[in-house]
């Protein structure tokens, strides 16, 4: 795993009607979209404050634990409850499909070795418009499984952000949970060495026409409910008046710890 060594610090924005302390979290993990760094910090928020967290990718003996007994949740899959439960807050993480394919191909290239084009043809409907398939339970095109996409997002999607805007999803998150504000670094970016270059774009354009529609539509209506609320803060201003939910990484053994800290001038 490779990871970004620069730490940020992100303030909660000052808005407490946004905080979900009361509510348990299922955070529906889009593979390639800043995930892995919103997973740890879930861990670590659910560590800190004595709830029991269940991610789907820590598997017990093989086996791919329950999700719904859970405080803190996360998982790649479609929910059981189908975004249904009163007592829970959804969040996701957004990005441009065709960034999102090419990162995810290049992923798969540096872990078994094979060559981008032949990864590339063998990409389902799924593999490329993974979030309209999370929100809707869609395989393929048929119908218009966009337009339902869209429609859970606006009303059944608490929270969302986008990969290119993370500080900001980052101020969002820690209002949500209540903190401060949390340090942390970026997981799994991409090594120089690793990085896939434009030759298969058009094709994931093609592929991804779904979650592209999805996108377009989410970045029109992030800005109309969040821009207001994000432009009256200043979420990298260090504070020392309050603690910071903060992730700290041993590169070395690739362990991760979390801890309350307070930073200090």
């Amino acid at each position: 795993m490779h990871f970004e060594r620069k730490y940020q610090i992100i303030n909660a924005l000052n808005v407490p009607a946004l905080t979900r302390r009361d509510r348990r979290i299922h955070f529906m993990h889009i593979a390639k979209c800043g995930g892995t760094t919103l997973r740890f910090i879930l861990e670590g928020y659910a560590s800190l404050n004595g709830l029991r967290s269940v991610n789907e990718a820590r598997r017990v003996c093989g086996v791919i634990p329950e999700l719904t007994g859970g405080d803190v949740v996360m998982g790649h899959r479609r929910t059981a409850d189908l975004l249904t439960r009163p007592d829970t807050c959804y969040i996701t993480v957004l990005r441009d499909p065709v960034s999102r394919l090419r990162s995810l191909v290049q992923m798969h290239m540096a872990r078994f070795g094979r060559p981008s084009a032949d990864l590339v043809r063998e990409l389902r409907w799924v593999d490329a418009n993974p979030v309209v398939h999370m929100l809707t339970g869609a395989t393929d095109a048929t119908g218009d499984p966009t337009a339902d996409a869209i429609r859970a997002l606006e009303d059944q999607v608490h929270l969302f952000g986008f990969q290119e805007k993370f500080e900001e999803l980052m101020a969002l998150v820690a209002t949500m949970l209540g903190v401060g504000g949390i340090i942390d670094p970026r997981f799994q970016k991409a090594a120089p060495d690793h990085l896939l270059d434009q030759r298969h774009d058009s094709q994931f354009a093609d592929l991804s026409q779904a979650d592209a529609r999805l996108f377009a539509f989410a970045q029109v209506f992030y800005e109309s409910r969040w821009r207001t609320t994000l432009a009256n803060n200043d979420i990298g201003k260090v504070s020392t008046e309050h603690p910071y939910m903060a992730v700290t990484v041993n590169e070395e053994t690739e362990t991760v710890d979390v801890s309350s800290v307070y930073l200090r001038n």
